[in-house]
């Protein structure tokens, strides 16, 4: 056996333990996302209707600003 083929197994078998140990779960990780949700899911239909924005409310005005390097 070369020992390019036993350093791969030997790291493959070193990252499967780090993985089943109980200090490393991604699976909570997802149930936590899940659970909590994250903004990028966040979609306004699942929201109740008095949480939606007014769509006929008009955006502010933009305030003017002179432009730079003019007198």
């Amino acid at each position: 056996m070369s020992s390019f083929a036993f350093i791969t197994i030997a790291v493959t078998v070193v990252a499967l333990l780090v993985c089943l140990t109980r200090f490393f779960q991604p699976f909570a990780v997802m149930d936590e996302l899940g659970r909590t949700g994250g903004p990028w899911f966040d979609r306004q239909e699942d929201r109740p209707p008095e949480e939606h924005p007014d769509s006929s409310q008009n955006d502010p005005p933009i305030p003017f600003r002179r432009l730079r390097g003019r007198s």
